[in-house]
Parts: structure tokens; C-alpha cells; sequence
């Protein structure tokens, strides 16, 4: 896989920089967006509409995550249990919403498991849709 360089003109550059605040402060996430990230996350969410061909697509979650996150290096770890303490959310309304058993939820929270993918997805919408980054982190 090859890298893409892209160059930005200095003053869309700010512009992004801004964005790139704002967006972080709307999802809880205290480090701000990159205009690098910035324009992976919107092609991202491009491709994704060009393959699905569908208006339902416009309404579509979009789960942002940091590139540092994304790239791989480091083990995975799941904070989901931390983020539940921060925000106060109860494991009774999680299942609820989510289907997904107690004692898996338990497990996940105390960090005894990680959540597969179909789990995750199912547990997004309970949890408030965070950024990736509030429920996981690479350690070195």
C-alpha cells in the first residue's frame, strides 16, 4: 500500500484547523482533528455513499476515530468500562438498547474482552455514538 501525500494552501489549511477544533469539542474529543484527518474521515464517508448509491446513506452515523488510532501500531485497548464511569451511563440501559447479554457487558467494561465488531456497532448507539478514541487507545 502506498502513502498519499496532499498538499493544502495555507489558508484552507486554517480554515480545516479550525473545523478541526470544532469537531473535536462536538464529539468529546480533546485533542483536535488534523486537516489530514479531517480529509480522510470526509472521503471516507465519500466512498462509503458512492458504494452504497443510496439517499438513506445521507443519514448514516459517522464515527469519527484519529489517525493514530487507525494506523495499527500498538496493541488495541478498549476503555469502554472508563468511558461508561465518565458519562454515567447505566450497563441496564446499554443492554437494552444493544441486546447484547450482561455478563458480556461486564466483561467488556472490566476489560476482560473486546468487543468483536457486530458487538461494537450494537453498543454505538447506547453508548451515544463516541469517538473511537473516547473507547480505545494504542499502547506502545
Amino acid at each position: 500500500m502506498s502513502k498519499i501525500s496532499i498538499s493544502i494552501p495555507g489558508e484552507l489549511h486554517s480554515e480545516l484547523e479550525r473545523l478541526g477544533v470544532v469537531l473535536a469539542y462536538m464529539v468529546g474529543n480533546p485533542t483536535p482533528y488534523t486537516p489530514e484527518s479531517l480529509l480522510v474521515m470526509a472521503a471516507e464517508q465519500l466512498i462509503y455513499r458512492m458504494r452504497e448509491k443510496t439517499d438513506k446513506s445521507i443519514s448514516d452515523a459517522l464515527i469519527p476515530a484519529s489517525m493514530e488510532l487507525l494506523a495499527g501500531k500498538g496493541k488495541l485497548i478498549c476503555t469502554i468500562g472508563q468511558y461508561i464511569e465518565k458519562k454515567e451511563i447505566r450497563i441496564k440501559v446499554i443492554q437494552e438498547s444493544s441486546k447484547v447479554p450482561v455478563s458480556t457487558l461486564y466483561a467488556i467494561a472490566a476489560g476482560e474482552r473486546m468487543p468483536s465488531i457486530d458487538v461494537l456497532l450494537r453498543l454505538l448507539p447506547g453508548l451515544h455514538y463516541p469517538s473511537l478514541d473516547e473507547i480505545f487507545y494504542r499502547a506502545p
